[in-house]
C-alpha cells in the first residue's frame, strides 16, 4: 500500500509541475496603488473585474485595456483584489514599457473609443472598421409623434443574410436549462459537421419525436439588464442544427443538417422555437422593452447586426413582429432653461425567435444615429 501511495504521489507531483504555468497566481503582498488620489481613483471590492468597472464607470466595458495600461501596478488583468486602487483617467500617460503588444493582442481583440461630445455634435467613434460618424442635436420644445417609414432604398431589405438569422442564437434565461446534450458522435469520431450522426439525451419520455429539429450550441458570457445590471441568463453561440431521425424511449439519433462550425460531445441542443404551454393567465401583453446586447460587442449597433430585447412570449411577442427603437422624450437643462428633447425614431428590429421573457432580433433599418445598448424598443 505504501509504494502505491508513493507511486500516486510522485504522478501527482509531476502532473503539478507540467501544468504549473498555466495555473500560476500572480504574488500578491497587499493593497496595490496606494498611492494613487484622486476623483478618477476607484477602489476595487469583492467581485470586481476589470471589465466590469469600465462597464459600470464607461458604459463600455471594452475600455479595460487602456486602464490596465495606465495602471501597471496590475501585472495581470485578470487578477485585481479588493483594496487595490485603479486610476480611471483614460488621459492619462502610459508607459512606453508596459503593456507588451502581443499581450493586448492575447487579451483583447476588439476596442471601442468612448462617445465624444463638443457642443452641440455628437460624434461616435469606432476602431472596429466601422467609419466615424457625427449628428448634430437639435433642441426643440415640440413634442411630435415618432412614426415608422419604410427606407428609400430597397436594397436594405434584401440585405438579410438567412444564414446570420438562422443561427443568430438567444439567451438562456437565468434558472433555465437546456432542453438535451450531445452524447455521441457516430463513427467514433471527436467532432460532428454536416451530415454526420449525432445522438442527444432525450427521447420519448420528454416528447421528442421524429422530425423535430434543434439548434446545437455552448454557453457563452452571463447577459445582464444593462438599467439594473440585473443577471438576465447566457448567451449562447450555435454551432450548428440537428434533426430527429429515430426517437428512443430516453435517447434519440439525429442527423446534423446545417453547421457552421464543428461541434464535440457536450454541447447542448435546444428547439430554436421553444415548446411554450400558454394560456391566457400566463401572458401579460408587455411591448415596451429594451435592449439587452449587440452581438458585435460593441455596445452599438448598425445595420443586420443581431440584438436581444427583455420581452418574450410570456410577453406577447412572437417571431416576425417589429420593435421600434427609440430614444424617448426628456428635459435637459440649458443656459435658456430647460429644455425638451421630443422622441426620436433611432431604427427598427424584426424579432427571428422569442424565448419565455427575451427574445432574437436583427436590426433592418438605421435612421440617423447608432442604436446602443439599453435603448428603448416598442412594439410598433
Amino acid at each position: 500500500m505504501k509504494i502505491k501511495a508513493l507511486s500516486l504521489f510522485l504522478l501527482l507531483s509531476i502532473v503539478s509541475i507540467l501544468f504549473a504555468e498555466e495555473n500560476v497566481v500572480p504574488v500578491y503582498s497587499g493593497p496595490r496603488g496606494q498611492d494613487l488620489k484622486g476623483e478618477n481613483v476607484y477602489t476595487v471590492v469583492k467581485g470586481d473585474t476589470l471589465w466590469d468597472i469600465c462597464k459600470t464607470k464607461f458604459n463600455n466595458p471594452w475600455l479595460w485595456v487602456k486602464v490596465w495600461e495606465r495602471n501597471p501596478h496590475i501585472t495581470d488583468p485578470n487578477w485585481i483584489y479588493p483594496g487595490d486602487k485603479i486610476l480611471l483617467d483614460l488621459k492619462a500617460p502610459v508607459k512606453d514599457t508596459f503593456v507588451k503588444k502581443e499581450n493586448k493582442k492575447k487579451y483583447a481583440s476588439k476596442k471601442v473609443e468612448t462617445t465624444k461630445y463638443s457642443g452641440d455634435v455628437k460624434t461616435f467613434k469606432f476602431v472596429d472598421n466601422k467609419l466615424p460618424f457625427r449628428k448634430k442635436t437639435i433642441m426643440t420644445q415640440t413634442e411630435t409623434p415618432v412614426k415608422y417609414v419604410e427606407p428609400n432604398d430597397s436594397n436594405k431589405k434584401n440585405q438579410v443574410i438567412k444564414r446570420t438569422t438562422q443561427f443568430a442564437g438567444f439567451i438562456l434565461e437565468e434558472n433555465k436549462k437546456p432542453f438535451a446534450k450531445i452524447i455521441d458522435i457516430a463513427d467514433n469520431k471527436l467532432l460532428a459537421s454536416y451530415n454526420d450522426i449525432v445522438f442527444i439525451n432525450r427521447g420519448t419520455k420528454n416528447q421528442v419525436r421524429e422530425g423535430d429539429e434543434f439548434l446545437v450550441y455552448e454557453i457563452g458570457k452571463k447577459i445582464e439588464n444593462p438599467k439594473n445590471y440585473s443577471n438576465v441568463g447566457s448567451l449562447v453561440t450555435v454551432a450548428a442544427k440537428i434533426k430527429v431521425l429515430v426517437a428512443y424511449k430516453k435517447i434519440s439519433k439525429c442527423r446534423v443538417i446545417d453547421s457552421v462550425t464543428p461541434f464535440q460531445k457536450g454541447y447542448y441542443a435546444d428547439y430554436e422555437y421553444p415548446k411554450i404551454v400558454l394560456s391566457k393567465k400566463n401572458i401579460k401583453p408587455n411591448y415596451e422593452g429594451i435592449i439587452l446586447y449587440i452581438n458585435n460587442g460593441t455596445g452599438y449597433g448598425s445595420l443586420n447586426d443581431i440584438v436581444f430585447v427583455n420581452r418574450g412570449v410570456k410577453d406577447g411577442i412572437k417571431a416576425g413582429m417589429y420593435f421600434d427603437v427609440v430614444k424617448k422624450s426628456h428635459k435637459i437643462k440649458t443656459s435658456d432653461g430647460i429644455k425638451i428633447l421630443p422622441q426620436k425614431l433611432l431604427g427598427r428590429i424584426k424579432v427571428l425567435n422569442a424565448r419565455e421573457h427575451s427574445a432574437t432580433g436583427i436590426i433592418i433599418d438605421v435612421k440617423s444615429e447608432l442604436i446602443p445598448v439599453g435603448a428603448d424598443v416598442i412594439v410598433e
